[in-house]
């Protein structure tokens, strides 16, 4: 008596692997862009809180912030006016700023 095996094979075809593929991909993306917005800093310059002394002020407009602080309250013409030559010799005054395009 010859007994008769049934083999149950395991085929994919062509487009049944792209579907496997393609789905895989999508649901990595969804992962990634959902763990990025739950990780990310998504909010920008609106999140961070700032403290900010008296002697500060702040301007923004739109993606631009620009901060001045003036800790002695004066003016440049107001220090170099009560100040000695000797002492503006040796002073330099620093301005840090920049524009991004």
């Amino acid at each position: 008596m010859a007994e008769e095996t049934k083999e149950n094979k395991m085929e994919l075809m062509m487009y049944q692997l792209v579907i496997v593929i393609v789905i895989g991909f999508l649901i990595a993306l969804a992962a990634g862009f959902f763990a990025g917005k739950a990780v990310g800093f998504s909010g920008g310059v609106d999140a961070v809180k700032t403290e900010i002394p008296d002697y500060c002020t702040v301007n923004k407009q739109g993606s631009d912030v620009n901060v001045k602080c003036n800790e002695l309250g004066l003016t440049l013409e107001e220090v170099c006016a009560i100040t000695s030559p000797a002492l503006r010799s040796k002073v330099r005054v620093v301005s840090i700023g920049g524009k991004s395009s």
